[in-house]
């Protein structure tokens, strides 16, 4: 991978606005919440996608977006 991407302000913007519904550690850590997000877009695990952030499938779609169209995966 390249950098940090939990870093980018997408991933800040992110985990902020479904930090509530987050599991720790994603809600203390956006590394950690990125790492999560893409294994679970690498190996298509939706379903586990969307309760990593608590059941907010916009938040989750937007990850795997993301993740998808950066990396090709998903």
């Amino acid at each position: 991978m390249d950098g940090y991407p939990s870093r980018e302000e997408f991933w800040q913007h992110l985990q902020d606005s479904c930090r509530d519904c987050l599991m720790w550690p994603y809600r203390e850590d956006a590394g950690e919440l990125f790492a999560e997000a893409f294994a679970c877009t690498l190996i298509r695990k939706v379903t586990r996608l969307i309760r990593l952030f608590g059941g907010d499938e916009a938040s989750a779609e937007r990850a795997y977006h993301w993740l998808s169209g950066r990396y090709g995966i998903g």
